[in-house]
């Protein structure tokens, strides 16, 4: 289960197109990184360089929250998608690094926003519980 999960929430990385920020952050960053670069800190200079755009975890979740909108989620809906495909990402963190397990919930929540972004539709096929792993055999 770990690693479907990271392979969804690697997918949501991947699509994700990470924004630049306004045009006052990027005057704020040049005088930041101006400032850096006369104490010779480069590390500080890279470090706020990639600051010039919104986070992977900021592009994901406002990516989910267009893909709810287009799918007509009500602002609720949209709200809770936000921020489960936020934790999802910070999880995969937290996997990668620590080796956590993670929960049927966990990953059952993480297809259904993949699938919302990728088909537009939150509402899973007849195989959405294999792939959960939730099938019953026994009936």
């Amino acid at each position: 289960m770990t690693s479907r999960f990271i392979t969804l929430s690697t997918i949501l990385e991947l699509m994700a197109v990470r924004s630049r920020r306004d045009d006052e952050a990027q005057t704020l960053f040049d005088n930041w990184v101006a400032d850096a670069e006369s104490h010779g800190r480069e590390d500080l200079v890279n470090a706020l360089n990639a600051m010039r755009v919104e986070s992977i975890g900021s592009a994901i979740a406002r990516m989910v929250e267009q893909a709810a909108s287009n799918a007509n989620c009500d602002d609720l809906q949209i709200a809770q998608l936000r921020k489960s495909a936020r934790r999802a990402y910070q999880r995969r963190s937290s996997l990668l690094h620590e080796g956590m397990k993670v929960s049927v919930e966990e990953l059952a929540a993480l297809r259904s926003i993949v699938r919302l972004v990728l088909v537009g539709e939150l509402k899973g096929t007849a195989f959405t519980p294999v792939g959960n792993k939730q099938w019953d055999f026994e009936k």
